[in-house]
């Protein structure tokens, strides 16, 4: 699989200081498919708002936890996903909170 900017139609141009890849800024509706049990996929509607070839910063409504496997499906493109691990999720009252960082692979 190539890499995630790719998948939703973007490319690195280089990369920031201190940063393993470039991220690219973007507002792409998307959701995420939470499988706990493979049986019961849940589907949470997501923002993604930034994007680089190891992952994906979202904005997302359904909890999350860190290290849960989860999938990236754009709403411009629902055939196309992304198996991704949740890297990190913001804490209640930060700037980060509703957001989490996935770890593509």
């Amino acid at each position: 699989m190539s890499d995630a900017i790719d998948i939703f139609s973007k490319t690195p141009d280089g990369r920031p200081e201190g940063r393993r890849s470039k991220r690219v800024a973007l507002k792409t509706r998307a959701s995420l498919v939470v499988t706990n049990d493979y049986e019961n996929p849940r589907r949470f509607p997501c923002l993604i708002v930034n994007a680089s070839q190891w992952g994906f910063r979202v904005r997302v409504g359904g909890r999350l936890r860190r290290g849960q496997v989860v999938e990236v499906v754009s709403d411009d493109d629902p055939l196309t996903s992304v198996g991704c691990r949740v890297a990190w999720v913001g804490k209640t009252g930060s700037k980060e909170q509703g957001e989490a960082g996935l770890q593509i692979g």
